[in-house]
């Protein structure tokens, strides 16, 4: 259970701009940043990193999903772990990569 709750919808107004990118990201808006939304100043600096993040294109997407399984696996965060495993599907990565994710050095999926 959270220990802080999101922000009710009528609250979260002054956001639809920032979450409407995520949502076309992610596919929803993570119940999270509806929770970071109660610290307007936190949500705005990491919706800009998060959305610098997604422009660069040095590594692909996928690859960037794929990082993001891995440190929410190493870091035990099951939360992340769900966001990103949606977010991979969005982005075609299919179930055998993800499994071969660890073995990325050798795996002919990656």
């Amino acid at each position: 259970m959270a220990h802080m709750q999101p922000l009710p919808p009528e609250q979260l107004a002054p956001f639809q701009e920032a979450f409407a990118a995520m949502s076309e990201r992610m596919g929803f808006v993570p119940n999270s940043l509806k929770t970071l939304a109660r610290k307007p100043k936190l949500l705005q600096l990491f919706m800009a990193f998060a959305l610098e993040t997604s422009k660069d294109d040095t590594l692909s997407m996928q690859l960037k999903y794929l990082a993001g399984l891995i440190a929410s696996a190493a870091s035990g965060c099951s939360y992340c772990q769900a966001h990103l495993s949606v977010t991979a599907a969005r982005e075609d990565i299919t179930d055998e990569k993800i499994a071969a994710v660890w073995e990325f050095e050798t795996s002919a999926h990656l």
